[in-house]
């Protein structure tokens, strides 16, 4: 019994020595720092914020194995450092080869519902965590009022934060000259891939970062329309002396006045077909002439039956000066 008990008590002993100790003590880094950072308004909704800014947590010889994505926290802080805001983790980007250290670009966002301030002193926190560093480090950025867009617009606002990550493009070709992370001004594959994954709904922050641009479309205000002209076209001329004649002598053949109308424009169709024709101009200008007949006599009678009347019997008038005229020819 005796030697059960030392043998736990020498287990405890030992347990509590390996969790006193890291178990996995990286080598601290040269130095920790943030290159540049911008704040960027109202991107995908009013009131919004997205804080991004360019790390570099530095090494002189070879990286830590384990990556940067486990072993490092992004913290961002309040103005006198004691209410934790928002945390991320570096991206780790496989085209790099750093597992998340040396240079690398961070990233926090919050909706309108988070009530962050814009233009106040907040803190970015770089973190390499006591569980992996003995001892940990840490380094503390303060936001500056120029590290604020002065955009006024969402547009302006998604435009400079466009040309801030093209700067950070052009800064990390210098130092990974092997990834092109641009394709002029938009993102390249790979820069697709790692700035999606350093800045988390990049896309609908700022779409002109990429070459397929997702958004939603602005409703469009839409003017109804109603049937008010036609039925005034349609009332011209009742009452009037052509439509009373018309009338009168449709009710002779037993049609009505507006048919009466249409076939009267049938005829003079077919007169004018005939008449070019035999001065020699060709059937086309009467076809073109029968259609300004046609066009004035819909815009004058404003009637629809009497517009279906009239272009059917202009298309009559071309068959029949086809099959008694051009056939013949």
């Amino acid at each position: 019994m005796i030697k059960r008990i030392s043998i736990s008590v020498v287990l405890a002993v030992v347990a509590l020595l390996f969790m006193a100790s890291p178990a996995l003590a990286l080598d601290p880094p040269d130095s920790i720092s943030v290159e540049s950072a911008m704040v960027f308004g109202n991107l995908a909704g009013t009131g919004d914020m997205a804080v991004v800014f360019h790390y570099l947590i530095e090494y002189e010889g070879e990286y830590p194995e384990t990556p940067a994505s486990r072993s490092v926290l992004l913290r961002l802080y309040s103005e006198n450092g004691t209410e934790l805001l928002g945390t991320s983790k570096p991206y780790v980007f496989f085209a790099f080869d750093t597992n998340g250290y040396g240079d690398g670009c961070g990233s926090f966002y919050f909706t309108a519902a988070d009530n962050i301030t814009w233009g106040k002193s907040y803190r970015i926190n770089i973190l390499c965590t006591p569980t992996y560093f003995d001892p940990p480090q840490s380094f503390t950025h303060t936001l500056t009022s120029t590290e604020y867009s002065d955009a006024e617009t969402k547009t302006e606002s998604q435009e400079d934060m466009r040309d801030y990550i093209m700067s950070i493009c052009d800064t990390f070709r210098g130092i990974y000259p092997d990834v092109a992370l641009k394709s002029g001004m938009v993102l390249s594959v790979y820069g697709e891939i790692y700035f999606r994954g350093a800045i988390q709904g990049l896309q609908q922050l700022c779409p002109q970062l990429f070459f397929v641009q997702e958004y939603v479309p602005e409703e469009l205000e839409v003017e109804e329309y109603d049937t008010s002209l036609p039925e005034s076209y349609s009332a011209r001329l009742v009452g009037s002396d052509v439509m009373t004649g018309a009338e009168r002598v449709g009710e002779i053949l037993g049609i009505s006045g507006k048919f009466f109308l249409a076939l009267l424009n049938f005829a003079v169709c077919i007169v004018a077909s005939v008449i070019t024709m035999r001065k020699g101009w060709g059937l086309e200008a009467g076809l073109f002439l029968g259609v300004l007949i046609t066009v004035c006599a819909a815009i004058l009678i404003g009637d629809t039956i009497f517009t279906v009347l009239m272009v059917v019997s202009l298309i009559a008038a071309i068959g029949i000066m086809y099959i008694f005229v051009l056939k013949r020819a």
